[in-house]
């Protein structure tokens, strides 16, 4: 189950780093918002890939994941004037799925 974590972070940070660089040659956001996701993209993958060896990584991903959210809302409001609330709650229910199963991981 650690393996579909992991790949479902590997898939969703992936993402997220390179929608932050396509909106960073697009410029439609703020250049920290596009650059923030990069750097948050990868700062999750590296949290789950290192959260066998470190047990705290556990909290610096749910943290990313967070902030990840925080800017999605932000860009989102920013380029369309308003949010999609479909898009946010599919976003949610991944990144629930994600705590869940490193969660389970660090429980047994």
């Amino acid at each position: 189950m650690f393996f579909l974590g992991l790949l479902l972070v590997i898939i969703y940070g992936g993402g997220t780093t390179l929608s932050g660089a396509i909106q960073l040659q697009k410029q439609k956001i703020p250049f920290l918002a596009a650059l923030s996701l990069c750097l948050l993209g990868l700062l999750l993958i590296l949290s789950a890939c290192l959260s066998s060896t470190f047990p705290f990584t556990l909290f610096i991903l749910v943290f990313v994941l967070m902030l990840i959210h925080g800017v999605a809302l932000f860009n989102g409001f920013h380029m369309y004037g308003k949010i999609n609330p479909l898009h946010h709650i599919i976003r949610l229910c991944l990144s629930g799925i994600i705590i869940f199963i490193f969660t389970v991981k660090h429980l047994y």
